[in-house]
């Protein structure tokens, strides 16, 4: 299943040379409704027991023919095929869909492709040792957002803050507004369009659901990504979103891995290629953090990517709003001001959670909860003074991480890690010897070089690989020939 005519016919000629009958589907529509006519009349097996799936294809991409093509074998009770996907990017992309999703398929392959490989991915398959989901742990070396233009909704300081720093950590070019309304003006003046907006949705002037709203309707951008930003990850939660316009959500406060990879889930981003780095860099080493009392520090700590410097910034300022915080509640149910008590209720929740604070955050959740059921002014008291006992247990806890994490940590010096650059300029030297001869086999060369290649310096490694996907094996040899030539004056 493929709509790209060239690479399509290439898969269809490799999988035939293996002695194997095959049809091809030029797009996911057509890929169903045949397998659609030949279920219905299917006995025991499936009428295709291996698909090679294309990712990336208009109307319906992979993911979802292949989720159709799952709910085909149900409804017929027929066995389910080997779906092996085929894609142009990396296998670190993988993890950026959902376990769910990465369940459905049972191979991944990078293009181009060979006859061997096809042929190895069903083995694999078939024998159980695909090794789908090992192949997507741990987190990328690179940074997996640069480039990507955001645009953070959100009227906290502190959470303000920490979105920005996680995603700029990651590359990201991160625009801030305080209020929705203030976030559409963002949207309606933005050139280029920001790739996705991270909506909160309790704002002052314009809450999220207004803005979103006004986003979809009055500018008229249906397909801008808006991920709201909750204080709960519920199923209702999540209902609400999408009814609101919305095309998915997050809840506060968020962990940084699993909003990395929502963000390129929905918007299918590819990273930029950055400038070469440094040939040093430096990483600290490892922290052994001792138990503070009242927080849950290595958690807060993992969500912001253990960014130490971040806590303790994070830290500061919230004790800062501690410091008066009981006092200015005090004062708004003097003054019968239950709007802005409640805001400032659900405010310290949030950066409560966000820092670790379990308990407080649990206090602020529980006596804002109150102050909205409309209870008398004296209840409210009684849970403003249990509230102020977790506060400045809290500050007391915000000092003691903070003398931890704030103090000078030993940095060893490290090298990335990089092929052997005269093995990997061996072998693209031997590739552009096969690309002259317009071999075909440069693309089996190129599969199994292809990491190595990717370290070489220099931008050559992208219109190489768009070359080599497209079969235009012209242009992939004057690539190779480009970046030879680029390298002899250092290297020679």
């Amino acid at each position: 299943v493929d709509d790209n005519h060239i690479a399509s016919e290439l898969t269809l000629r490799m999988v035939r040379s293996l002695g194997w009958s095959a049809e091809l589907a030029k797009s996911g529509r057509e890929a169903i409704g045949l397998l659609s006519a030949q279920c219905a009349t299917a006995t025991a097996e499936f009428p295709y027991p291996v698909i090679y799936m294309d990712w990336k294809m208009p109307e319906m991409d992979g993911w979802e023919t292949t989720r159709q093509v799952r709910e085909l074998a149900e409804h017929h009770k027929l066995p389910h095929p080997s779906i092996i996907m085929l894609t142009a990017h990396g296998r670190d992309i993988l993890a950026h869909r959902t376990e769910a999703e990465q369940e459905q398929i049972n191979g991944f392959l990078v293009k181009p492709t060979t006859a061997s490989m096809l042929y190895d991915a069903l083995i694999d398959a078939q024998s159980g040792n695909a090794g789908i989901r090992k192949l997507t742990k741990g987190r990328s070396s690179t940074r997996q957002l640069t480039g990507m233009r955001i645009l953070v909704v959100e009227d906290n300081l502190i959470n303000q803050q920490v979105a920005e720093e996680l995603l700029t950590s990651e590359g990201a070019i991160v625009s801030l507004a305080a209020n929705g309304q203030l976030g559409v003006d963002a949207v309606a003046a933005a050139a280029p369009q920001f790739d996705v907006v991270l909506m909160d949705l309790q704002m002052p002037v314009l809450d999220g659901y207004g803005a979103t709203r006004a986003i979809r309707e009055e500018l008229n951008l249906k397909e801008l990504p808006i991920i709201a930003m909750t204080a709960n990850a519920m199923a209702s939660d999540r209902e609400a979103c999408l009814a609101g316009g919305m095309n998915e959500h997050i809840g506060k406060p968020f962990d940084m891995a699993k909003l990395v990879s929502l963000l390129i889930r929905m918007t299918e981003f590819l990273p930029k290629k950055e400038a070469a780095q440094a040939p040093c860099v430096e990483a600290p080493v490892e922290l052994t953090l001792d138990d503070v009392p009242g927080l849950d520090l290595r958690t807060a700590l993992a969500r912001m990517s253990n960014m130490r410097g971040l806590y303790v910034r994070t830290a500061r300022d919230f004790s800062k709003i501690l410091d008066v915080i009981v006092a200015d509640l005090h004062e708004c149910l003097r003054m019968g001001d239950q709007k802005v008590a409640l805001r400032r209720l659900h405010t310290l929740k949030g950066n409560a959670g966000t820092l670790g604070a379990t308990a407080l955050a649990a206090q602020a959740a529980e006596l804002e909860a109150v102050c909205k059921g409309g209870a008398d002014a004296d209840s409210c008291a009684s849970g403003l003074e249990a509230l102020g006992v977790l506060v400045e247990a809290t500050k007391n806890s915000l000092a003691q991480a903070v003398a931890q994490l704030d103090t000078p940590v030993k940095v060893a010096v490290i090298s990335p890690v990089v092929a052997d650059f005269q093995e990997a300029l061996s072998a693209l030297r031997a590739l552009g010897a096969i690309l002259a001869e317009s071999d075909m086999e440069a693309l089996h060369v190129f599969a199994q070089q292809r990491e190595m290649l990717a370290s070489l310096p220099g931008d050559y490694f992208e219109p190489l690989e768009a070359a080599m996907q497209e079969l235009e094996l012209d242009a992939a040899h004057a690539a190779c020939s480009a970046w030879i030539d680029s390298m002899r004056p250092s290297h020679s």
